[in-house]
């Protein structure tokens, strides 16, 4: 009788919290085709899961509970038993939320069209928003300010920056920030396809687990061969930064829309575009690509920004508004205006690196906060803190 008391009294005492941390498992039960497990766990509850170093999803703190249990090689009736104690509910409402929480998983990690980025039942500016990051979740990192032939050299700060990277040096960053729990990364530019060694970089990425983006003017991967390269390299999603008057920036869409992998194009409008509004956003529909990030040159055009966002929703397209472009003064920030969604991350959810490992809050935002190679990056995310305690009191 005494140990039947003591065990019901166990069972009404609250769990401990998920430690804080990296938690990574390999080979979790078949029918979830996940191969490479993930877990990012924040002071708050709230976590970070990536699956197959393909997808990232950010799990409020009932999904965080499930996904450890999986990582842990709990049985699932464990897990269930210690959502119902932790959370006081239901041992049907735990069923039926952790049998949804698997299903979920398994259509993650079956389809390539989805975005690289998904929010398990929590808002998209929820993850942003809180001030207990232990790293960002993603880091924006420009290879080279080199840009492709007749680009206009206006778009990019050659001057800023005059060295490059060697292939080591950049794997060692890259190793730096893994290891600093940071579990996604998008090499950008400049033109970073202009980089003989990218798709030597890709690979990198994949094989310690990151998941992997590319941002790029798209006229190289007008070439099957080459894009072919990347893709089975790892990358996991593309954004194109469309030249509607260049017939190859188009075909290139046509292409890499074709093949399984996220795709997004990148439009910069300015007002004497409204007139080819309905049928530029028809023919990317017609393209199948999975989205479209926006932004305008003159900041003040809010009507051709509004307009363009109305023919997305219309046509389904869907808008990425939180990446960058190749080094543009156009950046996608100025969607801001329109869009109540959009939360600033930077120098927080993401950080941009330049050609030479200089750290900078996002791009665009001139300030460093460390250098990738040269810093220990506790020190670099002191500074990011800093930068955003910052910004937000100039802001309040």
């Amino acid at each position: 009788m005494k140990n039947f008391m003591n065990n019901i009294l166990h069972f009404f005492e609250p769990l401990p919290p998920i430690q804080p941390g990296i938690y990574t498992a390999q080979n979790l039960p078949q029918n979830l085709a996940i191969q490479k497990a993930f877990l990012r766990v924040e002071p708050d509850g709230t976590g970070t899961l990536i699956l197959n170093a393909a997808m990232v999803l950010h799990l409020n703190q009932v999904a965080v509970d499930m996904a450890y249990g999986l990582i842990q090689g709990f049985p699932d009736k464990e897990t269930i038993n210690r959502i119902v104690q932790k959370y006081r509910v239901s041992r049907t409402i735990a069923e039926k939320d952790f049998k949804e929480f698997l299903e979920k998983l398994t259509t993650f990690t079956l389809r390539t069209d989805l975005d690289p980025e998904e929010f398990f039942e929590i808002g998209r500016e929820t993850p942003y928003e809180t001030s207990h990051l232990t790293a960002p979740y993603r880091i924006d990192c420009a290879l080279t300010y080199r840009l492709s032939q007749n680009s206009n050299v206006s778009y990019t700060p050659d001057q800023r920056v005059k060295k490059e990277l060697s292939t080591a040096e950049w794997k060692s960053i890259i190793n730096k920030i893994w290891q600093a729990g940071i579990p996604h990364i998008i090499f950008t530019g400049g033109e970073p396809t202009l980089r003989e060694d990218l798709v030597e970089l890709i690979q990198f990425t994949e094989e310690i687990g990151m998941v992997c983006g590319l941002i790029s003017d798209g006229l190289k991967l007008a070439d099957e061969n080459y894009l072919n390269q990347i893709i089975q390299a790892g990358l996991d999603h593309i954004l194109i930064t469309l030249d509607t008057n260049n017939e190859l920036s188009w075909n290139a869409i046509q292409l890499v829309a074709s093949k399984d992998i996220f795709t997004a194009i990148h439009l910069t409008l300015d007002a004497k575009d409204r007139q080819y509004l309905r049928e530029l956003i028809q023919r990317l529909a017609e393209s199948q690509i999975n989205g479209v990030s926006l932004s305008i040159r003159d900041p003040l055009d809010v009507e051709t920004l509004a307009a363009a966002r109305d023919l997305c929703a219309m046509k389904g397209l869907r808008l990425i508004w939180d990446l960058p472009v190749p080094y543009s003064r156009f950046n996608p920030i100025t969607l801001d205006m329109v869009n109540d969604q959009v939360v600033d991350g930077a120098g927080k959810a993401w950080v941009y690196v330049e050609p030479d490992a200089d750290v900078l809050p996002a791009q665009g935002v001139n300030v460093i906060l460390g250098n990738l190679l040269a810093d220990d990056w506790k020190m670099i995310w002191l500074n990011c803190q800093n930068y955003v305690q910052q910004a937000t009191s100039i802001t309040n």
